[in-house]
């Protein structure tokens, strides 16, 4: 329950940085190309909704967070998008090995830490590259005065 809760945090905490580089800038191509990642979590959820048992409401949560958080990276930057598509990479195999019975992936945990932390490097890099550059200029003295007497 507290990974559950800690991964939601996460999700949340990445949509909120999204939401503002997705409404300046979105690539239609890159927004259909995601849309079915909605389709990708809705069946992962069925797929995993009876393994869950009592977390299913969190686990509902989670599901909606990561839709929305796939989402949402694909309308900023290369970087976010390929960042965001890992995260929903590594959270489908982490939800397939902990709520689907029978299922069984080789190299699961080395595939989720590894598409967990390259997703969120990723992820981070297109927010920092999408951040706006401050330009400082030196400015040129004010025009003064000058009066001689002589």
């Amino acid at each position: 329950m507290l990974a559950v809760v800690g991964f939601l945090g996460a999700l949340i905490c990445y949509s909120a940085a999204l939401v503002p580089l997705w409404t300046r800038s979105r690539d239609s191509m890159r927004i259909a190309l995601a849309i079915p990642y909605g389709a990708v979590v809705i069946g992962l959820f069925v797929a995993c909704a009876d393994g869950a048992g009592s977390l299913s409401p969190m686990v509902a949560a989670y599901a909606v967070a990561l839709a929305t958080m796939a989402f949402l990276s694909a309308g900023g930057n290369g970087l976010t998008w390929t960042g965001g598509t890992l995260f929903l990479l590594s959270s489908s195999l982490l939800g397939m090995d902990w709520f689907l019975s029978g299922a069984t992936i080789a190299f699961s945990t080395e595939l989720v830490m590894l598409t967990y932390l390259v997703g969120h490097a990723l992820l981070v890099a297109g927010l920092v590259k999408a951040m706006p550059r401050h330009r400082w200029t030196v400015a040129a003295p004010a025009p003064s005065l000058v009066i001689l007497e002589g």
